[in-house]
């Protein structure tokens, strides 16, 4: 300790420091939340609203040489 002074208190004070989760989130009814499920519940409601499912039959498809790719009915060599 007497050789290193600086890093024995870089990490005392790691170790005070406070470490939080996710804070409270507002319902859709105006109130707040600090239950982890609802928390959870909220956010995967709020996600599945935002992004869109990728219409998976114009995906190109390569085979595993990677020679041709096949898009929809279409294949190129």
């Amino acid at each position: 300790m007497k050789n290193s002074p600086k890093e024995f208190w870089r990490y005392y004070k790691s170790k005070l420091k406070n470490k939080t989760g996710l804070g409270d989130i507002q319902k859709e009814d105006g109130s707040l939340t600090n239950d982890d499920h609802e928390k959870a519940e909220i956010l995967n409601k709020y996600f599945t609203s935002v992004f869109t499912r990728e219409d998976t039959d114009t995906i190109l498809i390569m085979n595993e040489r990677q020679e041709s790719i096949t898009f929809g009915d279409n294949k190129y060599s």
